[in-house]
C-alpha cells in the first residue's frame, strides 16, 4: 500500500516538472509573458514586409512590446492588420508613426514606433495607427530594370548620332576641307588689308580715280 502511494507521488511530482519544464520551454520559444501588463494598438499595413507573431515592437529603438497577431483584413481594399501589445506606462500619441525595420541587412523584422508629437492628445488603447509601407524589393528590382533599360537605350540612341556624325564629315570631308580652306585665304586677305592701312591709312579716305566719272 506504501509502496503505490510512494509510486503515485513520484509519477505525480514527474508530471508537475514535465508541466513546468513544458512551460518554461513555451516561454523561452514563444516570449510569452503571463505577469507583464499593457495594452493593444492596432497598425494597418498595405505591405506587410515579412514581420511575424511574437516580433518586438520598439520605440525609438528601445523595446516596448511584442507582436500579438497579424490579420488580413478584407475591405474594398486588403490590409493587413497588425496587433500590438505595448508595455503599460509606454505614451503614444494620436500622430504616432509605426514603421516596418530590421536589424541590420537581413535581421530581424520587428515594428519601430515613432511617439508622436507632444501637443497631440494620448493614444488609447485598440486606437488605429496606420503603418508606413517598407520598401518592396520586387518594386525595387522593377525600377531599377527601367532605369537600366532607358539608360540601354541613350547609350544606343548616342552610338547612333555619332555614327551619323562620323558619316556626314566623312561625306562631307572635301567640301569641309574647301570652306577651311577659303575661311583661312580671306583671312590672310583681311590681315594683309589691314596691314596696308595700318602704313597707308590716306588711302581708305582717298577716292577712287574713275569715281566722279562712275557719279
Amino acid at each position: 500500500m506504501n509502496k503505490n502511494i510512494t509510486n503515485e507521488i513520484k509519477v505525480g511530482i514527474a508530471v508537475v516538472v514535465s508541466l513546468l519544464l513544458l512551460l518554461t520551454l513555451f516561454y523561452k520559444m514563444g516570449n510569452f509573458d503571463f505577469t507583464k501588463k499593457g495594452y493593444s494598438v492596432n497598425v494597418l499595413f498595405n505591405f506587410a514586409g515579412g514581420i511575424s507573431k511574437n516580433a518586438p515592437v520598439r520605440l525609438l529603438g528601445v523595446e516596448v512590446g511584442k507582436i500579438e497577431a497579424i490579420e488580413l483584413q478584407y475591405d474594398e481594399e486588403t490590409k493587413v492588420l497588425v496587433k500590438l501589445h505595448i508595455d503599460e506606462n509606454t505614451e503614444l500619441r494620436m500622430d504616432a508613426k509605426a514603421y516596418v525595420s530590421a536589424l541590420g541587412l537581413m535581421g530581424e523584422k520587428y515594428i519601430e514606433l515613432n511617439p508622436g508629437t507632444g501637443s497631440a492628445p494620448l493614444l488609447e488603447a485598440g486606437s488605429i495607427i496606420i503603418g508606413q509601407d517598407p520598401f518592396q524589393m520586387e518594386s525595387i528590382t522593377e525600377k531599377s530594370e527601367d532605369i537600366m533599360e532607358n539608360l540601354s537605350k541613350a547609350l544606343t540612341d548616342i552610338r547612333l548620332l555619332t555614327t551619323n556624325v562620323d558619316g556626314m564629315v566623312t561625306e562631307n570631308r572635301d567640301e569641309v576641307q574647301k570652306i577651311l580652306e577659303n575661311v583661312e585665304t580671306t583671312s590672310s586677305n583681311l590681315k594683309e588689308l589691314s596691314e596696308d592701312i595700318k602704313k597707308h591709312p590716306w588711302k581708305v579716305l582717298t577716292k577712287p580715280p574713275n569715281w566722279k566719272k562712275k557719279m
